[in-house]
């Protein structure tokens, strides 16, 4: 277990913040007191939230972020992109993508 040791998440897992506060998470990246490469907390959010297989949207309002961040914070949003007949029909890889939310 890898766990936050300052903040309003002090004492906490980074799995179980990271499920109930994704803001918070990228937040937390941002920090420059996560600033070493070797720091656990940094190494697991990398993961969560930089996956190299992930697909990063690259129009609307969450141009940028990973679909499955977006996934966590916003569910609604995703429902609507696999409902949307532009996604459906022009966007293939963000379809493809959508499948395994």
């Amino acid at each position: 277990m890898v766990t936050i040791n300052f903040g309003k998440y002090k004492n906490q897992d980074v799995e179980d913040v990271f499920k109930k506060d994704p803001n918070y998470c990228v937040w937390l990246m941002r920090q420059p007191t996560l600033s070493t490469e070797d720091d656990p907390v940094r190494e697991l959010l990398k993961k969560k939230l930089f996956d190299s297989d992930a697909y990063y949207m690259t129009w609307g309002k969450y141009k940028g972020q990973a679909l499955k961040v977006i996934a966590a914070t916003d569910y609604k949003y995703i429902e609507w992109l696999k409902e949307n007949t532009f996604v459906n029909t022009k966007c293939q890889a963000l379809k493809k993508a959508l499948t395994t939310i």
